[in-house]
């Protein structure tokens, strides 16, 4: 997973999510790995996580890439579970990072800047009618980053556009330990956080420290069915979304004029600490119709696993060159159009050798094992998948950042790319981007591997080597 940036979680358009409907949903470069792994068939899922699962606490992860696994897996199934006397699933009662990062933050889950509390658009008052969830289209992950609700129209030229012709929709949500420890310390306010000491961590303790980023894709506009029985196979949410329109060439929100939808779940990126692990285990989850692996290309444009359309490949296309201009392209360069764009997953578990490494095998084991132990309203969840997991060994953030290339404590999924969040730059590690560097400023501070913070618009992203070209990102309109 590369940076999520602060511009990405920003990027885009808000949407407002009334009644969820999730109860509906639920009824139908170098890699060396870590020292003790060995190939287990038997990398399960314990019983006691089902029918309802625990949250992790003081997960021991060890030196077994089976256990990092396994917290990836009990962190998703947690977070997808309804949480207590609601439909709702825990994941929704997160706090969004743009309620944190002003002035006077609210304690968790945070709502509205006080100015706004009383408005009928303030956060407040939209949770107060039971809405949920703030999605935005996705673009591009810029150089710079840019300030929370900068501006209000999309700037370039490039989305993901899915089978059906309709953007992708985002939102990163950050749990009670990440928004509290950010709050208590002060560091909602950038001097408080420049002046933070290099070596601080994010909290490993307990349930740790976890933001998730989640991906959506439009299932239904008004009469309009973009995904049969939905319902069926997907995590899904009514909403209000203000649509994208194409205007001089351009992609622009039309926030004036929302619309009612359903929105579908299509990815999830699971970024948490466990004890020894400060440096985050970076895991991601995906819909089984997202999009085939770009070695079996071309392919049909169904999923042959489920008779299901792929959400993100169309055409029958031959993804050879998977970087070249067939597949994982933007755009950049032309003008709008909501043309699908064509995806593959170019390194399936995040692997970069022709044989499926002890890592690979152990995913693919755990895989099977949740799926046959989902049943009655969790058998929806057999429809998403661990792609992968990554981390340094023995623990620590990672050594590649101190020492030039050296990638020989990262472990885990070699390279790792969601299908729906990192479609046009499945190329690089998780950690290429998620670094303190030996720099000055915030970048060089330990609590820099999350990209969730705010940064000054001069400071770039740390990056230890070059990167594809990427499409360009939207940003979100103001909030009231």
């Amino acid at each position: 997973m590369q940076r999520s940036s602060l511009s990405m979680f920003l990027g885009g358009i808000a949407v407002l999510v009334s009644v969820p409907v999730l109860t509906a949903s639920l009824r139908e470069g170098p890699y060396t790995e870590a020292p003790a792994e060995a190939p287990r068939q038997g990398c399960t899922a314990p019983a006691a996580w089902f029918p309802t699962t625990p949250r992790p606490v003081n997960f021991q992860v060890g030196s077994d890439n089976c256990k990092f696994h396994q917290w990836a897996w009990q962190e998703f199934l947690w977070a997808t579970q309804p949480a207590s006397g609601t439909s709702a699933p825990n994941f929704m009662g997160f706090a969004y990072p743009g309620d944190l990062f002003v002035a006077n933050p609210l304690p968790y889950p945070g709502r509205a800047t006080a100015g706004a509390r009383t408005a009928r658009n303030s956060r407040t008052a939209r949770a107060g009618r039971g809405e949920l969830l703030d999605l935005r289209p996705r673009d591009r992950k810029d150089d710079e980053t840019i300030n929370v609700d900068a501006i209000s129209q999309a700037g370039t030229t490039n989305i993901l556009i899915d089978a059906a012709g309709h953007p992708v929709y985002y939102v990163i949500l950050i749990d009670s330990t990440w928004y509290t420890f950010a709050r208590d310390s002060g560091y909602n306010r950038a001097a408080k956080r420049q002046a933070a000491p290099a070596s601080l961590n994010f909290p490993t303790d307990g349930p740790g420290t976890l933001e998730l980023k989640t991906a959506w894709r439009v299932a239904q506009m008004g009469d309009s069915v973009l995904i049969p029985n939905a319902a069926t196979r997907f995590i899904t949410t009514r909403a209000n979304i203000a649509p994208v329109r194409v205007a001089g060439g351009k992609f622009v929100v039309d926030t004036a004029n929302p619309v009612a939808a359903t929105m579908a779940l299509v990815g999830m990126h699971v970024v948490g600490t466990v004890p020894d692990h400060p440096e985050f285990i970076w895991a991601t989850f995906e819909h089984v119709d997202n999009a085939p692996a770009c070695a079996a290309t071309p392919a049909s444009t169904t999923n042959p696993a489920t008779g299901q359309r792929w959400s993100f490949y169309t055409d029958s296309v031959k993804c050879a060159s998977v970087f070249g201009r067939a597949c994982n392209k933007g755009q950049a360069g032309g003008p709008a159009s909501f043309a699908p764009t064509p995806v593959c997953q170019v390194n399936p578990w995040g692997d970069t050798t022709a044989t499926p490494t002890t890592n690979a095998q152990n995913i693919q084991s755990l895989n099977a094992s949740v799926a046959a132990q989902l049943t009655g309203q969790r058998a929806l969840l057999k429809n998403y998948f661990l792609l992968g997991g990554q981390w340094t060994f023995p623990g620590g953030l990672p050594a590649l950042f101190a020492r030039g290339s050296d990638t020989t404590n990262i472990h885990g999924s070699a390279m790792l790319s969601n299908t729906t969040m990192e479609s046009f730059t499945q190329s690089m590690t998780c950690f290429s981007c998620h670094n303190p560097t030996s720099g000055s400023g915030f970048n060089a501070k330990n609590i820099a591997v999350s990209h969730v913070w705010p940064l000054p618009s001069t400071m770039r992203p740390n990056r230890v080597a070059p990167r594809p070209a990427r499409p360009a990102e939207l940003v979100r309109p103001r909030r009231p």
